[in-house]
């Protein structure tokens, strides 16, 4: 029995001491055949380290601008604000004044004491008169903010002359009557003259104050909404000379109290509402196509003069008329447009400009000369058309 205590006791201290005797042959440091393990990372500085090597930090564009409202309003964006200046040339030409006779042609030599009837042959009409165009600067200048844009526009033609003259001595006859005392001249002074010359005077200027909206996400119409001012002045004058082809002094000039010059003058002042649209294509980056169309209503200041002067400066009247009425014109542009920079292009277009329910010259002249101020007709019209160009700097 005690041998198998003292066994038990004997094995217990051998497993007691087994660990023990293990570790002392465990060498702290590896054998020295055996090699160190691959770094998997670089080699670590020891600490502290400087500015220049840490890693870099945020960039300074993470900052908020100034002129932000806010970091979180997520629909906030810089409107485009610009100033444009248009800088070019403008030319209209009336449209041929109706048909309107203003003499007949006598069969013969014989003198008339009547004035004539309408009867053919007519030799001289208001219709001959081919009006020329008349040039002019026009210029816009305006301001560019997001998606509208306020501008001041306008243009100022010169005046221009058309005329007819026909001369036939002494069987020429014209339609007027009842001359005042001093405009006789022989065997009353416009029945068998010598010549006859009609002429037409025009002067035209615009100044127009307009409103413009467009979409910025997708090409389409320019919303056009302004007031516009329209001055038309014109004037019709028939000289007669009688018998100035045949008769003349010893220096060669004619009788100048056989001879007389009656006018009629229009002059149209519009102030109106206006309201158009614009439209234009680019068929590539360099080159649009478009077209502009604007219509305008309001009142006319519409003054209407008649004068009848002879030859060496003998007012028979000078009378004249004024009044305000309601009168409406309409302006279409088609153009083309050179995109030459990125803020400089060229535009080159043709425009038709009507007015309507306006006094005009050829329809105010009244061959009774005893009462100007008689006939009276407001509501005519009047069709103009001409080429125009202009550079375009947005700045």
């Amino acid at each position: 029995m005690s041998k198998r205590w003292i066994g038990l006791a004997l094995m217990m201290i051998g497993l007691g001491w087994t660990p023990a005797g293990h570790a002392q042959y465990l060498p702290s440091t590896p054998p020295a055949g055996m090699p160190e393990p691959m770094p998997c990372a670089p080699s670590m500085v020891p600490g502290p380290i400087s500015p220049y090597q840490a890693p870099p930090g945020p960039g300074p564009d993470l900052g908020i601008p100034a002129n932000i409202p806010g970091a979180f309003d997520e629909c906030w964006y810089s409107p485009v604000k610009h100033v444009y200046v248009h800088v070019g040339t403008q030319a209209l030409a009336r449209r041929r004044p109706g048909h309107f006779p203003i003499a007949v042609l006598n069969p013969n030599n014989l003198d008339v004491i009547e004035p004539p009837l309408l009867v053919p042959p007519v030799t001289e009409d208001a219709s001959g008169i081919n009006p020329v165009y008349a040039w002019g600067p026009r210029g816009t200048i305006g301001i560019l903010w997001d998606q509208c844009a306020v501008e001041l526009s306008g243009f100022i033609l010169d005046e221009t002359e058309a005329s007819i003259l026909r001369a036939v001595p002494g069987r020429l006859n014209t339609f007027f009557f009842n001359p005042p005392l001093g405009f006789e001249g022989n065997n009353n002074l416009w029945l068998n003259a010598d010549r006859i010359r009609t002429t037409l005077e025009t002067n035209l200027a615009s100044a127009e104050l307009n409103s413009r909206w467009f979409a910025k996400a997708h090409s389409g119409p320019e919303w056009i909404v302004g007031v516009r001012y329209f001055d038309m002045q014109e004037q019709m004058a028939i000289f007669t000379d009688d018998e100035g082809l045949v008769f003349r002094d010893i220096f060669g000039k004619p009788d100048p109290t056989r001879q007389a010059t009656y006018t009629a003058r229009v002059h149209n002042r519009i102030l109106a509402g206006q309201l158009g649209v614009e439209w234009q294509i680019s068929p590539c980056c360099w080159l649009a196509l478009g077209w502009a169309a604007k219509g305008a209503w309001g009142v006319n200041w519409a003054n209407v003069d008649f004068s009848l002067v002879r030859g060496d400066g003998l007012v028979g009247f000078d009378t004249g008329r004024r009044h305000t009425m309601f009168s409406h014109m309409y302006d279409v542009l088609g153009f083309l447009e050179l995109h030459l920079l990125e803020r400089l292009r060229v535009r080159a277009g043709y425009t038709a400009l009507w007015l309507l329910h306006v006094p005009v010259a050829q329809q105010q002249i009244d061959f009774d000369l005893s009462a100007p101020l008689q006939h009276r007709k407001d509501n005519g019209s009047v069709f103009y058309h001409g080429p125009q160009i202009e550079m375009q700097f947005l700045f």
